[in-house]
């Protein structure tokens, strides 16, 4: 994520400001909380306990955290007017989110729909030209 963050301050996707920027990797660090519980999902090759822990990321995980995001991007929309979920630019945090909820997307579309400002902000960064190349030509993957 370090070179994620550098990246992303060299093309100006790091915020305005240091609250900004705050905000920006708030969004970063809790995405990496979901991707280790994704990541323990798809390692689990026992079905019984594969389909247990998929129960509990539905049930628990990805509302906590999807929850966590859909509070924060309407904070900051209400705060600003603008679509995105930090401040009033395209950020890091966008593209994060999108990238975020690829995996339940693809294996429990409906959960997102709880969800309206996260799957808005996901919807706008596979929007953009470039992402939404890359997006249409990827291998699909499970996770």
């Amino acid at each position: 994520m370090a070179i994620t963050s550098y990246l992303a301050r060299e093309a100006g996707l790091y915020g305005t400001s240091n609250i900004e920027a705050l905000k920006i990797d708030q969004i970063v660090q809790t995405r990496e909380d979901l991707l280790t519980e994704e990541v323990k999902v798809w390692k689990e090759k026992d079905a019984a306990k594969n389909a247990e822990m998929t129960k509990n990321m539905d049930e628990n995980v990805y509302p906590k955290i999807l929850g966590k995001f859909e509070k924060l991007i309407k904070e900051n929309q209400n705060k600003t007017g603008s679509k995105f979920s930090v401040g009033n630019q395209l950020t890091l945090a966008d593209i994060i989110l999108l990238e975020g909820t690829v995996t339940v997307s693809q294996k429990n579309p409906a959960l997102l729909d709880k969800y309206p400002a996260v799957k808005g902000v996901a919807s706008l960064a596979a929007d953009l030209d470039g992402i939404k190349q890359y997006l249409a030509k990827r291998a699909k993957t499970d996770l």
